[in-house]
């Protein structure tokens, strides 16, 4: 009984740190500059003008999050 009730609470945290997240990475694409004139098509992201989009109370932790492999990744998934 106990442990159905921790894969529930789990299950809750889980899915709250992946609605977060989505919500911080859902503008990804209003912070990208492309260059269209190469056969590649660069996509960067504006880390800057896009940390600064966030309340101040939330810019240390997307700062930080934005240097993370994870952001990274996802980052280039999107924007390419």
């Amino acid at each position: 009984m106990l442990a159905t009730s921790v894969n529930d609470i789990l299950f809750v945290a889980l899915q709250a740190l992946q609605d977060y997240l989505s919500s911080i990475c859902s503008e990804l694409q209003s912070y990208t500059i492309t260059d269209v004139q190469t056969p590649d098509r660069v996509a960067v992201l504006l880390k800057d003008s896009y940390i600064e989009s966030f309340q101040p109370r939330d810019r240390a932790f997307v700062r930080q999050f934005t240097e993370t492999q994870m952001f990274s990744v996802y980052c280039d998934s999107v924007i390419r």
